[in-house]
């Protein structure tokens, strides 16, 4: 963890990453493995810059199978690629095809701001196999009853939780809509939530 983060620092970093992601995404390559390791921040002469390393997992080696829950690209199922404390719900079942598009990338981009703004990881457990049931069956504590100590804008807050919506539609559109929405919030305006976000530990169907 390297967070908390302020405000302000959590929307540039964001906007850049969904930048490239938007790039990605009307190639029609999906990401599918957005976690800190793979977003690199450098000093620029124009100030600090995001970098999104390893665009589009193609397919998994064999023989790199692991079960310790922070660095899994391939579960004991044989069809799950991501890391299993980012990985977006339809990912950890195994979606693909046009069951996997780029809001799978935005919900993963959720966790790490999830974790750039508390320092924590939105779900935890001791197996790979409890994170992906965590991804798909449990709600996230909001951000601001995670660390009431933080200033965390009550926008923000609400924009990363629909991020983490486990329907895909519920989440923003696009990487191109994600950056509106960050700017208005950058500018102190409202973000519109269209669906208020699950109760903690409420789980979804």
């Amino acid at each position: 963890a390297y967070g908390p983060m302020q405000a302000a620092r959590v929307c540039a970093i964001a906007k850049q990453v969904a930048a490239a992601l938007d790039a990605a995404h009307q190639l029609g390559l999906i990401h599918r493995d957005i976690k800190p390791d793979n977003i690199v921040l450098v000093q620029t002469a124009a100030g600090e810059t995001a970098k999104v390393l390893d665009f589009g997992i193609a397919r998994v080696k064999e023989g790199e199978k692991k079960d310790d829950a922070k660095g899994v690209d391939l579960t004991g199922w044989g069809f799950v690629v991501g890391t299993p404390l980012y990985i977006s719900p339809e990912q950890a079942q195994g979606k693909r095809g046009d069951d996997l598009d780029g809001r799978s990338d935005l919900y993963s981009l959720g966790v790490v701001m999830y974790e750039m703004l508390t320092g924590e990881v939105p779900f935890k457990a001791d197996t790979s196999m409890g994170l992906l049931i965590a991804h798909i069956q449990k709600s996230p504590n909001p951000i601001r009853l995670v660390r009431p100590d933080v200033e965390i804008p009550e926008p923000l807050a609400l924009l990363v939780m629909r991020m983490l919506q486990k329907k895909r539609e519920n989440r923003p559109p696009s990487a191109a809509a994600l950056i509106e929405d960050l700017t208005r919030i950058e500018m102190g305006m409202p973000v519109m939530v269209s669906r208020l976000p699950p109760k903690p530990g409420e789980a979804i169907p």
